[in-house]
């Protein structure tokens, strides 16, 4: 698929699958609005979306962003990497749930994967380049992503990371954790490893949202990763960007 292609079939299912939400139709779902204006909430046809891939999983968006994507769970991770929603041979691919993810619940760490397309191009997780600045940060704090079993709602970002996927040393792709400490310690080293502190509080019973794209100015080129990790607000939305 060409380039023109590909971002034709994404914005032809954005525009068939996807509707915004009213702010009163936000209200109704999620109980008492916050003093702030809220964001656009995107929602979902998932029936008709099954009938198009039956590996759909979810939808995630980025408000203010060109993030609006259906996310599809395959049997690996492999084939979603070169692979359109249609099924046809893409260098853009599609956004994919880690293959070893639940989704019915969510595991404690659900892992999103998707291409950032370089070259200019701010279509896929193009996007989550730019969170490097701490400004854009600030404009772009929420993350919606709801399941195909349940709306789970907004997700705040509380860490921004870069990686080299062959040094080891944190494990972004832990899914489940022992205990609390254990989580506790999990996100202080996500903390820790993120490129300026965002002040976004995780709990011991937060459940976490992590998308991960390649970056080739960190590490070795091919093993960068840029590492963006949220945390669900139960049913908190975001302030108006």
């Amino acid at each position: 698929m060409t380039a023109q292609k590909e971002i034709a079939e994404y914005t032809e299912i954005q525009g068939s699958y996807t509707s915004i939400l009213t702010e009163n139709g936000v209200s109704e779902d999620y109980g008492a609005l916050p003093e702030t204006a809220v964001l656009p909430y995107v929602t979902v046809d998932f029936d008709a979306l099954l009938n198009a891939n039956t590996q759909t999983i979810g939808w995630l968006a980025i408000p203010g962003t060109e993030v609006s994507y259906p996310v599809l769970q395959a049997e690996n991770n492999n084939k979603y990497l070169h692979t359109s929603f249609s099924g046809e041979r893409s260098g853009a691919g599609a956004l994919f749930m880690d293959s070893n993810n639940a989704a019915d619940p969510l595991d404690k760490n659900t892992v999103v994967y998707g291409h950032n397309m370089g070259q200019g191009r701010t279509d896929m997780f193009g996007a989550l380049l730019y969170y490097d600045e701490k400004s854009y940060y600030d404009g772009h704090q929420w993350i919606q992503f709801d399941t195909i079993h349940k709306q789970y709602g907004w997700w705040r970002i509380f860490a921004v990371i870069h990686l080299d996927a062959t040094a080891g040393g944190f494990d972004y792709l832990q899914q489940n954790f022992s205990d609390a400490a254990e989580f506790d310690a999990w996100i202080a080293q996500a903390k820790t490893l993120s490129l300026y502190d965002t002040g976004t509080e995780v709990l011991a019973d937060g459940r976490i949202l992590t998308l991960s794209t390649c970056n080739r100015s960190i590490g070795h080129g091919r093993n960068g990763r840029q590492i963006i990790m949220a945390v669900q607000t139960s049913g908190q939305l975001g302030p108006k960007s």
